[in-house]
C-alpha cells in the first residue's frame, strides 16, 4: 500500500502602516513560515526580530523597517536543533526568548534547574559574536528571568514574572524590590543618574532664559 503525506506551506502576509500617508502597505511575505503567535518583534539596530521555533528552522528573522526587506541571523551553535542547549551540562526547558539588553540583541535560555542564561550578540549580524554574558541563578521554574537594565555598579534589574530583584552577576546575590501593589510586573526599565546639570543645549538654555525675562513683572 502506497501512502501519501501532504505538505502544507504557510504564507504570512505582512503590511506596514505609514503614519505620514495614513495607509497600510503590503510588503513581502514573512520569511520563515510564521512568527511566534502573540510575540512582539524585538527592535534592535533599526530592525524588528522574531525568534523562530526549532520546527521552523530555529533562526532569527529580521525585518528592516527602512528597506522593508527580511534577513536571517543564526543563533548560537548550542541552541540549534535537534537539542537546544545553553551549555554542555543542561538542556533548555523552553524555546530561547529574544530580548534587547543594553541596546543589543539577546537570547534568554531557561535551563533545567530553573535558572536563565543570558546570551548577547556583541557585534550585530556576526554569528561568532554570540557570547554568554552571565547566568541569572534565581530559581524560576515557571519561566524566564529577564534582565531589564544594568546600573553603573554592575547590578542588574531582573524581572522573574512574579517579582523584581536587584541581581549581582558576580556572586549571584539578589535583593527583592518591594512594590505597594504586589501584583505589579515590570517590563521595561532604564538607568537614571541624578544631576544638577540641565539637559538642554546652549540654544535651548538661551530660549528658556529669554522666556524668563519676558515673564518678569514690569
Amino acid at each position: 500500500m502506497d501512502g501519501e503525506v501532504p505538505k502544507v506551506k504557510v504564507k504570512v502576509k505582512v503590511k506596514v502602516y505609514s503614519t505620514k500617508k495614513g495607509i497600510w502597505k503590503r510588503i513581502g511575505d514573512f520569511q520563515g513560515g510564521y512568527p511566534p503567535l502573540g510575540v512582539d518583534g524585538t527592535f534592535v539596530n533599526g530592525k524588528l526580530h522574531w525568534s523562530l521555533e526549532a520546527e521552523a528552522g530555529g533562526d532569527i528573522v529580521s525585518l528592516d523597517l527602512t528597506t522593508e526587506t527580511y534577513g536571517r541571523i543564526e543563533k548560537p551553535e548550542q541552541m540549534k536543533k535537534p537539542e537546544i542547549k545553553c551549555d554542555e551540562d543542561s538542556e533548555s526547558l523552553f524555546e530561547p526568548v529574544l530580548e534587547v539588553y543594553q541596546e543589543k540583541l539577546c537570547l534568554l535560555c531557561s535551563v533545567d534547574n530553573g535558572h536563565t542564561d543570558v546570551w548577547m550578540m556583541e557585534i550585530y549580524g556576526v554569528t561568532e559574536s554570540w557570547k554568554m554574558q552571565f547566568a541569572i541563578l534565581i530559581n524560576n521554574p515557571g519561566g524566564i528571568s529577564r534582565p531589564l537594565c544594568r546600573s553603573e555598579d554592575g547590578e542588574v534589574l531582573v524581572s522573574t514574572g512574579t517579582k523584581s530583584v536587584r541581581y549581582n552577576p558576580d556572586n549571584a546575590a539578589y535583593v527583592d524590590i518591594p512594590f505597594r501593589d504586589q501584583n505589579i510586573e515590570v517590563y521595561h526599565a532604564f538607568p537614571y543618574t541624578q544631576s544638577l546639570v540641565l539637559p538642554y543645549s546652549k540654544e535651548e538654555k538661551d530660549a528658556i532664559e529669554q522666556r524668563r525675562r519676558c515673564k518678569k513683572p514690569r
